[in-house]
């Protein structure tokens, strides 16, 4: 039983470039995936998170879901393995809730807070990627905080679930951030086997430490700046403070005279 963290990805508009064609692209053959999207989620495991995939389409389309998954290569970079979490009903119940209900978060929060329920972690869920605003309650349902929620456009844009001051790409993130976002985590040893480690390689396992706590303890976590609320300002607003500002010039510029 895993006991690290895990990362929530939704497949159609998210691995996928688009919600309907997700559906049709796996029974037919083809790339239709986010550029980038194979060697971030690669990296991500990499540090030491569990991916876990997660789609409303039913389970009669896993063997078709799997093989797309399996199949996807972006420079020589393939999804890493992970469980893939389907709803267990027909494909035109699980087609219309996903396009035509636009209801998916019903089966998703379902099937998370089931998941959750099998780990002795009281949060395992550490970040989550989706395409809709479904996802964004579907992860924050769960536990997973806003600001770790990521949220991709058809354009291939990524923004943050709080809307503060975020936008990147998967390829930007892989290549600039996904360290300081997805902190490295510890290798867990044993007691027996790490009592006969020797002194030098003791020094350089703690000088090499990675995080155990990413989400309290990290550079991304000490530095960030929290955000206080923000100031709304108006057309009247605006026009007093411009009004003020050329009284004060033309005051400045008769003492001068």
């Amino acid at each position: 039983m895993w006991s690290e963290k895990i990362v929530i990805s939704d497949i159609d508009g998210t691995i996928t470039r688009s919600d309907v064609l997700g559906h049709v692209i796996p029974a037919i053959g083809g790339q239709w995936a986010h550029a980038g999207v194979a060697e971030l989620y690669t990296r991500i495991k990499d540090n030491g998170y569990n991916m876990v995939y997660l789609s409303s389409r039913a389970i009669g389309q896993s063997h078709y879901t799997k093989k797309y998954l399996q199949s996807i290569a972006q420079d020589s970079k393939v999804l890493p393995d992970g469980p893939l979490l389907l709803s267990p009903t027909s494909i035109l119940v699980a087609f219309r809730r996903e396009v035509i209900d636009r209801k998916p978060e019903e089966f998703k929060i379902a099937a998370l807070t089931d998941l959750k329920k099998c780990f002795p972690l009281k949060e395992p869920f550490y970040a989550g990627f989706g395409n809709r605003e479904t996802d964004v309650v579907s992860y924050r349902a769960v536990g997973v905080p806003p600001e770790k929620i990521l949220i991709i456009d058809k354009y291939g844009r990524v923004r943050r679930a709080d809307k503060i001051g975020f936008e990147a790409s998967y390829m930007s993130i892989a290549a600039d951030s996904v360290d300081y976002m997805f902190p490295p985590l510890s290798p867990k040893t044993s007691p027996a086997s790490s009592k006969n480690i020797a002194m030098s390689q003791k020094f350089i396992h703690l000088k090499s430490m990675s995080f155990t706590k990413p989400e309290k303890f990290s550079n991304f976590t000490f530095w960030r700046v929290q955000t206080g609320g923000f100031i709304q300002l108006d057309d009247k607003d605006l026009t007093e403070y411009e009004n003020k500002r050329k009284n004060l010039g033309e005051k400045r510029k008769k003492s001068k005279k």
